[in-house]
């Protein structure tokens, strides 16, 4: 897999998201939009993001050339690199603006995104070796 295809993932998988959540949320307030759409301002939008990056995290780790645990680490880190920069660009944008408490919101973010892709490409690289052994 290419650097550039799992950069682009993370920020196609950002967007999608975020539009998901738009659509959904005002069921998911109850129709009280107390807060504007944004996937940390609900446990739903949470396990949703980690889901989402643990499964696009999975089908770039199990496209992997050479599925080695460096290989698998460093798509983890590009499907950050490119969904980090659009969640922040969107949480400067929703309605309200950031809040006094964005930076805590960036890093807890990018926490989760990171991890969550990480995770996914390791179980995806592992199970295309595991795969591989069977053959």
């Amino acid at each position: 897999m290419k650097r550039w295809t799992a950069v682009i993932s993370g920020a196609v998988t950002f967007l999608a998201l975020h539009a998901i959540l738009v659509r959904a949320w005002p069921a998911w307030s109850g129709g009280a939009n107390e807060f504007a759409p944004w996937f940390m301002n609900s446990g739903r939008g949470i396990v949703l993001a980690a889901v989402a990056f643990f499964a696009v995290g999975a089908i770039c780790g199990a496209t992997l050339s050479d599925p080695q645990p460096e290989s698998a680490a460093a798509t983890g880190g590009y499907i950050s690199l490119g969904a980090v920069p659009v969640m922040i660009v969107v949480l400067f944008r929703i309605p309200g603006g950031p809040g006094t408490l964005f930076p805590i919101a960036i890093v807890l973010g990018a926490l989760l995104i990171g991890g969550m892709s990480l995770f996914g490409a390791a179980a995806g690289a592992f199970g295309r070796m595991l795969f591989a052994e069977r053959r």
